[in-house]
């Protein structure tokens, strides 16, 4: 949620006479994304010491990819084919 939709919720709720809360929920809503952002990271990193992403050679060419400015779509496609 963006605080334009945030202040926009807000500005609907005064004009149905709804309390408004003292804290700013804007940064409530912030801080619920850094936890779910810090929670999915943590998991990631987790599953990759169990199964050590690095040294899978799938995983390796896909993080290439990812510095190129453009990605042919056929070496996408040929990195998924059974070798």
């Amino acid at each position: 949620m963006t605080k334009k939709e945030y202040e926009r919720l807000r500005r609907k709720n005064i004009r149905t006479n709804h309390p408004e809360p003292e804290q700013d929920g804007y940064f409530a809503f912030f801080k619920l994304r850094c936890l779910i952002c810090l929670v999915f990271f943590l998991f990631l990193v987790a599953v990759d010491r169990r199964i050590d992403l690095k040294e899978k050679n799938k995983v390796v060419k896909m993080v290439e990819y990812v510095g190129e400015e453009t990605i042919p779509v056929q070496s996408i496609f040929s990195s998924y084919r059974k070798e």
